[in-house]
């Protein structure tokens, strides 16, 4: 069961929930005649099934850190419940919103953005949920910068909480044409990314998200397996 996995590998529960959750698991399930002739899931009662004894033994002995290499990953066990969490005001989140959805489906990577966790916030004491987060939770923090982003309480809030991750170079400013730091601010020395509100948005998205994937992946590399 999916509830089972998400208790025994909670660091791993954002990006199992997307996949699980969204579909995609169905989908890869059963799509492929070989993989549905071995594996049963069923999308309702989220249950997970191995119809083949002879796949479950050779599950059972694989070489997990091997394989995972093969395909192309750098490491197997995550200390962060997030690869990315967003942080940005209201105005600018159909740019948030558009990133979002490519760290997820096209590099695979486990996000925070609000309104993929809306039943989750829901009802919840919303500084103690963010605040985990913000300040621990997740690999780096991407801030979108813009003339907005000072005025928001909750902006205020959040980097209250991520402030003293700039120095373990776990944030990543991306400031908006018109709020660049200047010499006087604690941003300065901060190597950051831009965008422009005035130029094709998409293109520009897509270069960050290669950008920071890149970075994500440099880090779990040069960490140790």
């Amino acid at each position: 069961r999916m509830a089972d996995i998400y208790l025994k590998y909670p660091t791993h529960k954002a990006s199992i929930s997307q996949v699980a959750d969204k579909g995609f698991l169905y989908k890869l399930i059963n799509n492929s005649e070989n993989i549905k002739s071995v594996i049963h899931y069923d999308e309702y009662s989220k249950v997970l099934t191995v119809e083949d004894p002879k796949f479950m033994f050779y599950l059972q002995n694989l070489d997990w850190t091997d394989f995972v290499k093969r395909i192309g990953f750098s490491k197997i066990n995550f200390d962060k419940k997030y690869d990315f969490a967003l942080s940005f005001a209201g105005e600018v989140r159909s740019i948030v919103a558009e990133l979002a959805i490519l760290l997820f489906e096209e590099h695979e990577c486990s996000v925070f953005y609000d309104f993929n966790e809306q039943h989750k916030i829901v009802g919840e004491d919303l500084t103690d949920y963010f605040e985990p987060i913000y300040k621990s939770d997740a690999e780096f923090i991407i801030v979108f910068l813009d003339r907005n982003y000072p005025r928001k309480l909750w902006t205020n809030f959040e980097s209250d909480k991520f402030k003293e991750r700039f120095g373990e170079h776990a944030v990543i400013p991306i400031i908006f044409k018109g709020c660049e730091p200047t010499q006087f601010d604690k941003l300065a020395n901060i190597g950051y990314l831009s965008f422009d509100p005035e130029k094709e948005q998409s293109e520009q998205i897509k270069s960050i998200a290669d950008i920071i994937v890149k970075k994500l992946d440099e880090k779990r590399r040069n960490e140790p397996s």
